[in-house]
């Protein structure tokens, strides 16, 4: 079983990686970092990133989806794994969105690699303890 974003990225990502049906879900979607501020500055877009994820970080009132309400989109996912009743699920999302995910799965004991900086194209397994 496959389930996947439905950004196009992961559209496209998903059956390479697997070759059965694949589920596409709008909750395993990137966490949307809007900007902080409207100015006229041009910065790197790393440096915009960096700037939108620690304003995420602390709530900022910028960011439409609060910390908060993406750890529930993540237990939600965790839910719906869980519902399938199946040996194994493939999840093709989002780096930051895999980093929250892997810190729900821990927290609701599953034994899990440590996922700080989630590589492309990179393979986690967890496991119920």
């Amino acid at each position: 079983m496959c389930i996947s974003s439905d950004t196009i990225r992961a559209r496209q990502t998903a059956p390479i990686v697997y070759s059965g049906d694949v589920q596409y879900l709008s909750l395993l979607r990137e966490i949307d970092i809007a900007p902080i501020l409207r100015l006229r500055i041009r910065l790197h877009i790393n440096v915009w990133l960096a700037l939108g994820r620690i304003v995420w970080y602390f709530a900022h009132r910028s960011q439409r989806e609060t910390k908060v309400q993406v750890m529930a989109r993540a237990q939600h996912v965790i839910n719906l794994i869980e519902s399938y009743q199946v040996d194994s699920v493939l999840v093709v999302s989002h780096g930051m969105f895999i980093k929250i995910l892997s810190e729900q799965l821990r927290v609701r004991g599953y034994d899990r690699p440590f996922v700080n900086a989630p590589r492309n194209g990179g393979l986690y397994t967890y496991q119920k303890l």
